[in-house]
């Protein structure tokens, strides 16, 4: 009977094993859980990839059916305005959006649901991350298009057109396609707090008669762990790093690509 007892102690955990396990267990969650994370980043950068491979195809069947003129930014002629992603109610109702019918069958989505995945929304950027843009409680968008160029009269920036050299643009008027920006990440900074924005914006912004000023409020957000997903005029999307940008809000990851509007932005943008 000794014998036995003895055996059975000898096969327990002393408390100095215990505590050297659970340190072991510790230090590889510690090594583990960047890993995990890192996973998870990637993941949702591919996700988001996935959006703009779908809006930008969009974009160009829409093209398409207009005699092949660039989708407009948004409608101010109409009451709710109607914008690219939706018509601007609240809650928002995307399956009035000017891209909605082009969209395939598992991205029309008519109401927001913040239990499913949304193609205009950045999984990186998630519902509750930001301030939503303007009078509605609802989420609309965190990508922005380039209207700007593609799209001047109906822009966003329709007040900024008068006495501008600026016309709507046709898919095959696009100068260097390769390098000019369609759709990408976008953020913007209001200081204490920051905003969605469906418009992708320069370095410099119109202020009428052909003039501009430099953009202190760009928009391009470098959210992916320092990379912004970027859709491009010639069909190509890229995972852009901002090591070649200039950062207007470093905290949020928010700036520019390039020293002026060409070639990204506004390519013609000194003809206007």
């Amino acid at each position: 009977m000794a014998a036995t007892v003895s055996s059975h102690r000898q096969s327990a955990f002393t408390l100095v094993e215990l505590l050297v396990v659970i340190a072991v267990i510790s230090s590889l969650m510690t090594m583990v859980t960047p890993v995990m994370s890192r996973a998870r980043a990637g993941a949702r950068q591919v996700k988001c990839s996935g959006n703009l491979r779908q809006l930008g195809p969009a974009w160009q069947l829409y093209a398409d059916d207009y005699r092949g003129l660039c989708m407009p930014q948004v409608w101010f002629t109409v009451s709710p305005y109607i914008y690219w992603w939706g018509e601007y109610t609240d809650p928002p109702n995307y399956a009035e959006g000017l891209l909605y019918p082009y969209l395939g069958g598992d991205e029309r989505q008519a109401d927001f649901d913040p239990n499913r995945d949304n193609v205009f929304e950045c999984p990186e950027q998630s519902w509750g991350t930001y301030v939503p843009q303007g009078a509605g409680r609802h989420p609309t968008t965190t990508y922005g298009y380039n209207g700007l160029y593609l799209c001047p009269p109906h822009s966003g920036w329709d007040f900024a057109m008068a006495g501008a050299n600026a016309h709507w643009k046709a898919i095959d008027e696009i100068e260097s396609p390769s390098q000019v920006f369609v759709f990408a990440d976008t953020l913007l900074d209001f200081g204490s707090f920051h905003k969605n924005n469906c418009l992708l914006d320069g370095p410099q912004t119109p202020v009428g008669g052909g003039n501009w000023m430099d953009n202190s409020k760009p928009t391009l957000c470098f959210r992916h762990r320092g990379r912004a997903c970027v859709f491009f005029a010639d069909s190509h999307l890229e995972v852009l790093s901002k090591d070649h940008a200039t950062l207007t809000s470093p905290a949020l990851n928010i700036g520019y690509v390039g020293a002026n509007n060409a070639p990204h932005y506004v390519p013609d943008w000194q003809k206007w």
